[in-house]
């Protein structure tokens, strides 16, 4: 997905073991297969290898963290709702 952070390592034998983190800013379309991205930095990049990088995919968690209070918000509403009704319903038989 566009904007995604992937971190690229080296692990071939033909360079020095290499590590970098970029974002992603070209996605697999109708006319080729090819993600490409942009690195926060170029030091030390293997650009006479072309075989034998791994892609991890950085995981962040703002879209988690925003659903997490999302339901400890809608969670205290429904407990709110449901002592609400448990008092209106008792009041029924007062």
């Amino acid at each position: 997905m566009h904007g995604d952070e992937l971190r690229l390592r080296y692990v071939g034998e033909l360079h020095k073991p290499w590590s970098g983190v970029g974002h992603v800013i070209k996605i697999p379309d109708n006319f080729g297969d090819e993600v490409a991205i942009e690195l926060k930095s170029n030091a030390g990049v293997p650009t006479d290898c072309s075989h034998n990088f791994v892609v991890d995919f950085v995981w962040k968690s703002t879209s988690f963290d925003r659903m997490q209070v999302m339901w400890t918000a809608l969670s205290d509403v429904m407990l709110d709702w449901i002592l609400l009704s448990s008092i209106v319903d008792l009041g029924q038989f007062l």
